[in-house]
This record gives structure tokens, C-alpha cells and sequence, in this order.
């Protein structure tokens, strides 16, 4: 896959993805499980970020420090300029969560790592939903230095790996939430984290590079 390539039905399930988290948070009539419009962030996410990264390793141009200053300045602006309107409201004006909490957690969203205060049991009021920009930065981080590194596995291996992770994070998961367990820090991180969906996303870039899968069935 290219990486300036554009398909244009990944748009439409991009949109059709926030109606779905928004008809969730709203508790629209019908969206109770709108929450899975994340997940397909998430997988859209580990292709999108999959196919540049192995582009550029074909290439023989990946430069990670390029890399990473490019994802910077996509996100890190937006989000600090959203944290301090978000904190000019909370110091002058009747915000509706505590003080105390906002405080506490406005650290872990400036460094992108609500989702271990979570994980600690932590509340962190207003800036809960910055759990998903967390796992989303913990992606970006790791994911090219892993295919970096493992950019002269067997392709066949690499597709076998792939889908480990998947399948147990998502076996994981299922087994904790409808057991209702009681968590310990490391259960509670592999049962909400969003692995799978990252590289179940990654897997259908590589196998696209490797010619299993053509572009027209992903659009399709």
C-alpha cells in the first residue's frame, strides 16, 4: 500500500464511527453499544499508521525522529490547547466536577497516560475520555520500533505474530468482563486496553502489502 494512497471509504467509516460514540455518550435511543465506534478508531488507526510505516521501511526511508514529530504536532497541540481552556474554566467559573480530581488527573492527560491512572482505579473527571488518545500515543510509541525491528522476519511469521495478540487480548477480555472478576492492576490492563484493535488494523495493512488482501475488498 502507498503511503500517499488515499482510499476513500476508510472517510465514511470514520463518520459512521463518532455517530456512534456520540449516540453513546448522549444515550440516544438505540446506541447502548455505540462505544465499539473507538474500537474502530482503533483498527483504522493500526492501518492507516501500519501502511506508512511499512511503506517507508520498503522505501528504505523511515526516519522515526520524523516520524514522531509528525504525530506531535498533530495531536499535542490541540490537545494542550484544550486542557488549558479546559482549566481557565475549571479555576473562574462553577465547573461541574471537583476540583480535586481535575487536578489530579490534568498530569496524566498532559503526558498522554490517563489510561494507567485508570487503571490505578483513579477517577479523572472531565478528562476520562482522554483514555483512548492515551492507548493511541502508546501505539504511535512502540508500534514503529517493533516493525522496525522486525522488518526482516519471514512475512509468513510476521502474520502468524500478528494475530497472537489479538486473540488473546480479546479471549482476555471476554473472560473478565463477563466473569465480572475482581481486578488486580495487571488483569485490569489487559482487559481494557485496545491492543487487538491496533493490530488487528496493522495486520490488514501488512497483508495487503504482502498481496493477500487488494485494496477493493478493504473499500468494498
Amino acid at each position: 500500500m502507498s503511503e500517499a494512497k488515499r482510499i476513500p471509504g476508510l472517510d465514511g467509516i470514520r463518520g459512521i464511527a463518532v455517530l456512534l460514540v456520540m449516540g453513546h455518550h448522549i444515550a440516544f435511543p438505540g446506541f447502548a453499544a455505540g462505544f465499539v465506534g473507538v474500537d474502530v478508531f482503533f483498527v483504522l488507526s493500526g492501518f492507516l499508521i501500519s501502511g506508512i510505516i511499512l511503506a517507508r521501511l520498503d522505501a528504505g526511508v523511515l526516519r522515526l525522529s520524523s516520524f514522531y514529530r509528525r504525530r506531535a504536532a498533530r495531536i499535542v497541540p490541540a490537545l494542550w490547547l484544550m486542557l488549558a481552556a479546559l482549566t481557565v474554566f475549571t479555576a473562574f467559573f462553577h465547573a461541574p466536577w471537583k476540583i480535586a480530581v481535575f487536578k489530579h488527573a490534568l498530569p496524566f492527560a498532559f503526558t498522554f497516560t490517563t489510561q494507567f491512572q485508570l487503571m490505578r482505579g483513579q477517577p479523572a473527571g472531565p478528562l476520562t475520555h482522554l483514555w483512548s488518545l492515551s492507548w493511541e500515543a502508546f501505539f504511535y510509541l512502540s508500534w514503529p520500533l517493533l516493525l522496525s525491528a522486525t522488518r526482516r522476519v519471514r512475512p509468513e511469521a510476521m502474520a502468524i505474530f500478528l494475530f497472537v495478540p489479538v486473540l488473546v487480548c480479546a479471549v482476555v477480555r471476554a473472560l473478565v468482563f463477563y466473569s465480572q472478576m475482581k481486578l488486580g492492576t495487571l488483569a485490569l490492563a489487559a482487559a481494557i486496553n485496545r491492543v487487538d484493535g491496533f493490530v488487528l488494523g496493522s495486520a490488514i495493512a501488512f497483508y495487503l502489502r504482502m498481496g493477500f488482501v487488494k485494496e477493493t475488498e478493504i473499500v468494498n
